[in-house]
């Protein structure tokens, strides 16, 4: 009966924001499931909520600073990877899709237009479609998005797309 209301009334709030309301609210939730600095990424950090904060707890500071460098690890990866991505659109041309340039760059930027398709088609399906908003369905994820950005790090140069 409680899920019966629950389900109504967020029906009802679905029809009332409209298009673009729906569209803000997708995003904030795809943003808050990617980047949010409490979630672990399958990490056995937990920190209760009825924790009390004590310097002295060496294995809560411990949880907590752990927590901190996940958070801070994924805000740099995600940073490089959009960037990334952004920088490749920029140069790619629609106008003139069989040139030799946009080849060029879709040959040498493969892996990151598969991790980016990959990435957004799991946001759209458990986001989107089912609406849900747990990180563990982004584990496997991950490493699709680390990789090409280890690649390009390794080359020690920004994407070609000459």
């Amino acid at each position: 009966e409680e899920k019966e209301i629950l389900v109504n009334l967020a029906n009802e709030r679905f029809k009332n924001n409209g298009i673009l309301g729906n569209c803000i609210l997708f995003s904030l939730k795809s943003i808050s499931l990617l980047l949010h600095p409490i979630n672990s990424w399958g990490f056995p950090l937990s920190v209760g909520l009825n924790a009390k904060f004590d310097l002295q707890d060496i294995s809560q500071v411990f949880k907590i600073f752990l927590k901190l460098f996940l958070f801070g690890y994924r805000l740099i990866i995600f940073w490089i990877f959009f960037s990334d991505i952004f920088s490749l659109l920029s140069n790619f041309n629609p106008l003139k899709i069989l040139s030799k340039k946009n080849y060029h760059i879709l040959k040498e930027n493969s892996f990151l237009i598969a991790s980016f398709l990959i990435l957004a088609s799991n946001i759209f399906l458990y986001v989107g479609i089912f609406g849900l908003l747990e990180h563990r369905y982004f584990y496997q994820i991950m490493p699709w998005i680390e990789i090409p950005i280890f690649i390009r790090l390794l080359k020690s140069k920004k994407l070609s797309f000459n």
